[in-house]
């Protein structure tokens, strides 16, 4: 019986885990909200092929290789776009409006950054968006933050949004370049 934090991974999953935890997976290059029958485009990183494609964070996946989401649901057809590298997927794609768009997308090796956003708002506050926690999560946001800081950066949001997490090393790692004094995780096993 598993904690409700805990989750079983088939051997699929747990090669895309890996795959994400190191920086890099075989697929399109975009993040995605699957519920129910909608699979929505939440991101799209950049020059990923789903960019080269024309595909627009906002965007729906209606069709994955003629199948309907509708029909398989979202969590299958987000498997289905994955493949090996080189092999090419159909997609149907709709906007938001009326009209769809067929297209063919050819999968590649995608480096997945860690940190998708970083950037100096109003009144001098950085913002930096981090997707996941990864090997290179902490090299990130310090190259990010260095970055902020020399365009004026005085106080700083980290949204962790949508982040479904990773590797726990990392995140604690980033966390202690915030926290001067006190724990930051404990883990319990069944033992």
């Amino acid at each position: 019986m598993l904690d409700p934090y805990s989750a079983f991974l088939t051997p699929g999953e747990y090669k895309e885990v890996m795959s994400q935890i190191e920086g890099n997976l075989i697929g399109l290059g975009v993040e995605l909200w699957a519920e129910g029958s909608e699979l929505r485009i939440v991101d799209v990183f950049r020059g990923s092929p789903a960019q080269e494609a024309g595909l627009k964070a906002g965007h729906f996946i209606m069709e994955v290789d003629g199948n309907s989401v509708l029909q398989v649901g979202a969590k299958k057809a987000a498997d289905m776009l994955r493949g090996p590298e080189g092999s090419r997927v159909r997609l149907v794609i709709a906007n938001g409006g009326e009209s769809t768009v067929a297209l063919e997308v050819v999968r590649k090796r995608v480096e997945i950054p860690s940190v998708s956003i970083a950037e100096l708002r109003d009144g001098g506050v950085g913002y930096i968006r981090i997707t996941n926690f990864q090997k290179t999560t902490v090299q990130e946001v310090g190259r990010a933050m260095f970055q902020l800081s020399r365009q004026g950066m005085r106080s700083l949001v980290i949204d962790l949004r949508r982040n479904p997490g990773g590797l726990l090393e990392s995140a604690v790692e980033l966390a202690d370049e915030f926290l001067s004094q006190g724990g930051i995780v404990s883990t319990r096993g069944r033992n």
